[in-house]
């Protein structure tokens, strides 16, 4: 025991210890009696309020006696002065805190506190203004029925987290520094803990049982900035639907918050908007018509729950990816768009675009992509809508019960086969002369690939691909050859068919006199057309003003003469 004392030392105004081998819960449990030592075994005070509100005074106390280090207090029912005042400089060790009364008020200068606090009568409002710092696995408990027990100071958690309990109601009306980062676990069955505006925990908030109604700054960043704020609400082992919280206005946790909703666990954002880092877990996030936004989170989050409500999530510069992978009643809009970021270093600005990945179902939801966003996934939404996107089907088939319309600037990137192989499916379909971009590694020796399936189309194709166009993909040393059809295959409405290994034609160009030209092509190419363009640069090729093409046992010919002016060919299919 004298070793565990001398190796107890004060810092900014709390006891630690140097316990390196010892566990966790035995340090502590040593490093209390260490603190204890230089007083006389520790007593419960009992308060009688008889003379003035302060500690300091024994009249207060049953037999005369002020609370000393290690003490357990007890405020009585029936006393005078309710409004108390801790006069007994700090550091004052408090064992415990329990409250009997109604009404009451305790004030005054910060206490260490080592065995939590437990507020009982009903019907009344007891509030607690005192700074606390805990050291100690504890917890502070509302025990009484129709009753409110406010935290009105500041209370800095170091080792272990802050339990809190009631059956009724908790108010935060001051500040919970989670200095470690170890959180605040609500377990409040029937009952809530409530933000006041000025109340707010900085650090991480974990509800695993009761309401928690989010007002004031609610959770903020941790203290010292090392940490991200965490809100977690509910856990897989929870009771079912026995963790909830509620928005009361907009923006009530920090813009950086990380998001957990558990299994049994509800968040109802109340048809406010909020903005956070990550969205994660497999509970229930009801939107109503709110905004919930996620924007630029560090690393890829699944969310496996359901979506509930007509409100928009929106993704804003969500570069790691936000997966979808639960089954939703969601009748609002997943949108997603790019964000500018400004490196604080460079001051180079940088545009990090949105992936989604949709891989479960939410078939009443709308699905708007802009601004160079990502989708991908085998799920299912009711619409898609793109603006300037790219959606990449895969791995299966990525389904639209309604319809999907993309805008020119979009590109639908399809791999044909391996492990990304992906196709389309949608009721009404409209192209509207986006790009086509398909990948094919060779693994799959069929002929044909679908694309897209649609119930109808609006009579629009890819960009420069109509109908019977040719494609060339996989390896490049000996790349396939595809033709495009828009007439479907077994109900398929957009077929791509392999015809064989491409082998490009040799194009060649002889000049015979000055001014005049032969331009000829292996007869094996038929189906290819020469075009021409003044430069290569040129945004369009032609065929105007080339004669018939000539015919040999071997080759296509065209002999012209164009007045000197130069001209780059090509053939294309």
């Amino acid at each position: 025991m004298a070793i565990c004392a001398l190796a107890v030392e004060k810092r900014a105004g709390i006891f630690v210890g140097a316990m390196c081998h010892a566990p966790a819960l035995l340090g502590l449990t040593l490093l209390s009696l260490a603190i204890f030592s230089g007083s006389s075994a520790a007593a419960t005070r009992i308060w009688i309020g008889k003379v003035d509100p302060f500690w300091s005074n024994p009249a207060n106390w049953t037999n005369s006696v002020v609370p000393s280090n290690g003490d357990s207090l007890e405020f009585a029912d029936d006393v005078k002065f309710r409004d108390t005042y801790n006069d007994i400089g700090p550091p004052f060790e408090i064992g415990s805190i329990l409250i009997k009364g109604r009404n009451y008020v305790l004030r005054g200068n910060k206490i260490n506190l080592h065995a939590g606090i437990v507020s009982l009568p009903g019907n009344s409002s007891n509030l607690i203004t005192l700074d606390m710092n805990i050291s100690a696995p504890l917890s502070i408990s509302n025990r009484g029925y129709f009753n409110q027990l406010e935290l009105a100071g500041e209370i800095r958690i170091y080792y272990d987290p802050l339990v809190l309990e009631t059956s009724s109601s908790i108010l935060i009306s001051g500040l919970i520094l989670d200095t470690n980062n170890v959180g605040v676990v609500q377990r409040t069955s029937a009952g809530t803990v409530s933000f006041a505006p000025t109340g707010r925990v900085a650090g991480t908030w974990i509800v695993e049982e009761g309401e928690l109604n989010l007002g004031g700054d609610s959770v903020i960043p941790h203290l010292y900035g090392v940490y991200k704020s965490v809100l977690v609400v509910g856990t897989d082992a929870s009771p079912p639907g026995s963790a909830r919280a509620v928005w009361g206005a907009n923006n009530k946790v920090a813009a950086d918050t990380l998001v957990t909703v558990g299994r049994h666990g509800r968040l109802d954002l109340n048809g406010f908007s909020q903005t956070i880092s990550s969205l994660s877990g497999a509970g229930l996030v009801d939107l109503d018509s709110g905004q919930l936004i996620l924007r630029h989170p560090a690393a890829r989050s699944q969310f496996a729950g359901e979506l509930k409500g007509n409100g928009t999530l929106l993704l804003e510069g969500v570069d790691a990816g936000l997966e979808l992978s639960g089954h939703s009643t969601f009748t609002g809009l997943v949108q997603t768009v790019s964000l500018m970021v400004t490196n604080p270093i460079t001051q180079v600005i940088n545009e990090l675009a949105s992936h989604l990945i949709l891989s479960g179902t939410a078939s009443n939801a709308t699905v708007r992509l802009l601004t160079n966003s990502v989708l991908c996934g085998h799920g299912a939404a009711k619409s898609l809508i793109t603006s300037s996107a790219v959606v990449r089907p895969g791995p299966g088939t990525l389904r639209f019960l309604d319809a999907v319309s993309l805008d020119p600037d979009s590109q639908l990137a399809i791999s044909l086969d391996g492990p990304e192989a992906g196709s389309l499916e949608t009721g009404q379909l409209n192209l509207s002369n986006a790009a086509l971009n398909v990948t094919y590694q060779g693994t799959d020796p069929g002929s044909l690939f679908p694309l897209i399936a649609a119930s109808a189309t609006g009579g629009s194709t890819f960009d420069g691909m109509g109908e019977g166009a040719w494609l060339v993909a996989g390896d490049p040393a000996a790349p396939s050859e595809f033709r495009l059809t828009y007439a479907g295959n077994n109900g398929a409405n957009v077929v791509l068919e392999r015809t064989g290994l491409f082998a490009p034609p040799l194009l060649r160009i002889r000049q015979l006199v000055l001014g005049t030209r032969i331009v000829e092509w292996p007869i094996a190419a038929q189906g290819y057309t020469l075009q021409y363009s003044p430069t290569l640069t040129a945004a369009t090729w032609t065929s105007d003003g080339l004669p018939v093409p000539n015919v040999t046992a071997t080759d296509f010919f065209v002999s012209e003469s164009p007045s000197g002016d130069q001209r780059y060919y090509r053939l294309i299919r």
